[in-house]
């Protein structure tokens, strides 16, 4: 639940509408990389994601979070209408 709490932070920082699909990526310690492996579908539901930022992926805007001892980067761009 953090994190979609922190990605729909970020959103809301980038100036996104709240019916703006994005393309998103999440990287962090651990614990993180594990929740977004168990919980990815949830996190792409959650926050309008339509895909991962994979190789060559340009964001638009990113933060940086920290909770205990976890720490995640949330890096997304709006995704391209089709």
């Amino acid at each position: 639940r953090e994190l979609v709490r922190t990605v729909q932070e970020t959103r809301k920082q980038a100036g996104l509408e709240v019916s703006d699909r994005i393309v998103l990526r999440i990287t962090g310690s651990d614990a993180v990389a594990d929740a977004v492996a168990a919980h990815g579908d949830f996190l792409m539901d959650e926050t309008l994601a339509t895909g991962w930022g994979e190789d060559g992926f340009v964001p638009s805007y990113a933060t940086e979070h920290t909770q205990d001892e976890n720490n995640w980067k949330i890096e997304l761009a709006r995704a391209e209408s089709r």
